[in-house]
């Protein structure tokens, strides 16, 4: 999960910066690739546990040109995120209202060979909340919109890389919707998107810039319990770092993409999903490049 939202100590990045020439950092503090097929459709009224499992290596660091940095980078992740989801029977504008919650705990292992740099911890990531959550299900299409957002609460350390917290309030208005093109809903295109605006770290002089990511597929039900398809994430930094403690090119804003496969499947009678999807990131610049495989289960309490 940290590699997709990285950020390296400011000492480091000048080092690493030095030989790429132009490096910032990345700030987007959502996981990039949490959600994949149906990504905007939000499960009927009731109490559900999901339960992410990501694991992250990356290789490569990227410039803002897209080249490789030859520092040796590397780095792995381990991460698991408990999310209770909540969606009473109350209605509002047509639509199902709700609220859900997430905690990941991270296992972040990185590594500089050009530095002997070596770093790891185990930590609590920030506190992930939904206060009020809208979902709408029609024939042919789901929608959901929420006012997401992170509070500060995760393990932060100005002197670490691998902390999972983000020492910054972030706000993430988030919103999506499923297609189904046919009746029986064999086929559907889903979009999710997020905005995240961060505020100025309460420990550093840093305020980094706006994020803009989209999380996507396209399923087809083979069995009426069984979904596969394409999936994949972009993500762009939309306004420029600030603060008197910004050491790194503020102007340097990064971006990936990635694109995968994911298998779904449905237990009814256990009211219980499987989604194991995998992705490789490309087109990175101004910020690490990686795979992941990520794992998701849900279950109705």
């Amino acid at each position: 999960m940290k590699n997709l939202r990285m950020t390296l100590l400011s000492s480091l990045l000048c080092v690493v910066a030095a030989s790429a020439g132009d490096l910032g950092q990345t700030g987007n503090v959502y996981p990039l690739g949490a959600e994949g097929i149906d990504a905007a459709s939000i499960p009927p009224p009731g109490l559900y546990l999901r339960w992410y499992t990501f694991e992250i290596h990356a290789t490569t660091l990227r410039d803002s040109t897209g080249n490789t940095v030859p520092v040796g980078f590397n780095v792995n992740v381990l991460a698991t995120a408990p999310r209770l989801i909540w969606i009473t029977k109350k209605k509002f504008l047509g639509a199902d209202v709700g609220m859900d919650l997430l905690v990941p705990i991270e296992d972040i292992n990185l590594k500089i060979a050009a530095e002997s740099f070596k770093q790891n911890s185990v930590s609590i990531g920030d506190l992930y909340i939904d206060p009020v959550l809208l979902s709408w299900h029609g024939k042919h299409y789901d929608a959901a919109v929420a006012p997401s957002f992170f509070a500060p609460t995760g393990t932060w350390d100005p002197q670490s890389a691998t902390k999972a917290g983000s020492d910054e309030w972030t706000i993430m208005p988030t919103f999506g919707a499923t297609w189904y093109p046919d009746a029986k809903k064999k086929w559907s295109a889903s979009a999710l998107g997020r905005y995240e605006f961060h505020a100025t770290k309460e420990d550093v002089a840093v305020k980094m810039g706006d994020d803009f990511h989209v999380e996507y597929g396209l399923a087809n039900a083979v069995r009426p319990t069984l979904k596969i398809g394409a999936v994949g994430y972009t993500q762009w930094k939309v306004t420029e770092d600030s603060g008197k403690d910004v050491t790194w090119d503020a102007s340097v804003k990064d971006r990936v993409f990635a694109s995968g496969v994911e298998v779904m499947k449905v237990f009814p009678k256990q009211m219980f999903f499987v989604q194991l999807r995998g992705l490789l990131e490309y087109g990175a610049r101004g910020r690490s490049q990686g795979q992941a495989v990520i794992l998701v289960l849900t279950k109705r309490l």
